[in-house]
């Protein structure tokens, strides 16, 4: 997962999170699909502190 202080490596933690879908239906077809996901949800599910720099220091020392 880039960031801006770098990439978190992988974890293999499994996640659950909530988001929001907004479906634009055109001619009663969908027209464009948006996914908002809980980012701050996601990263605490993840193990990863708000201190992105951190994270990525550790997850490159494995």
């Amino acid at each position: 997962m880039e960031t801006p202080a770098g990439v978190i490596q992988p974890t293999g933690a499994k996640v659950n999170i909530p988001c929001a879908d907004f479906f634009y239906m055109r001619k009663g077809k969908i027209g464009r699909f948006d996914c908002y996901p809980a980012l701050n949800i996601m990263l605490k599910q993840m193990g990863v502190p708000p201190d992105f720099a951190s994270a990525v220091k550790r997850s490159t020392q494995r």
